[in-house]
């Protein structure tokens, strides 16, 4: 008995502190030509990803960064440039990955670099949580690069339980705690 409700209060605590997923929108307009890439072509995306996997040191962003994979993406791009990408199962994905600074989206940047299904050069795609922070670079010497003309983000939210789910499972657990009270008293 005495174990039932210790494993009930940890379940119940555990689902209580859990923050989950986090989850970050984000839109905009290049400004300029590069490669495939041309000026005034609307993008917008999503990413998520899982802050406890956010765990490996980056020396390249401010510190404390760290780095790590991202849970899910997408990227939304004109058809005619070839890289728009529905999901992180994409075989044309060469690299993704979010970094925070100092523990923050404020200060890091989601990085995806996927190659062109138009003219075969890989594109670096770098979303912050601002316009400086966020870059398209064909990976073709010269380099081109662009940056949004217009920028906007949405997040970054995390997945909370949702409300009423605590309550729910101390409320479950209390009759399941009540009615083997009850058995055990027969």
């Amino acid at each position: 008995m005495r174990w039932l409700k210790i494993v009930g209060l940890s379940v119940a605590l555990t689902c209580v502190g859990h923050a989950g997923v986090v989850t970050l929108s984000f839109s905009g307009t290049w400004a300029s030509t590069a490669g495939v890439i041309h000026s005034g072509d609307a993008f917008s995306g999503t990413a998520s990803w899982d802050p406890a996997a956010i765990t490996n040191s980056a020396p390249f962003c401010p510190a404390p960064c760290t780095g790590g994979p991202l849970s899910s993406f997408s990227l939304n791009m004109p058809a005619a440039d070839g890289l728009s990408i529905a999901n992180l199962s994409d075989p044309a994905i060469v690299f993704e990955s979010v970094f925070l600074g100092a523990g923050s989206f404020t200060n890091g940047f989601i990085e995806v670099q996927k190659r062109s299904s138009v003219d075969s050069n890989v594109y670096e795609f770098v979303f912050g949580a601002t316009i400086p922070n966020t870059s398209a670079i064909e990976g073709a010497s010269p380099f081109p690069s662009t940056a949004p003309s217009n920028y906007s983000v949405v997040g970054p939210t995390s997945a909370t339980p949702e409300p009423g789910t605590s309550a729910s499972m101390l409320s479950g657990l209390a009759l399941v705690g009540l009615a083997l009270r009850r058995f055990s008293h027969r």
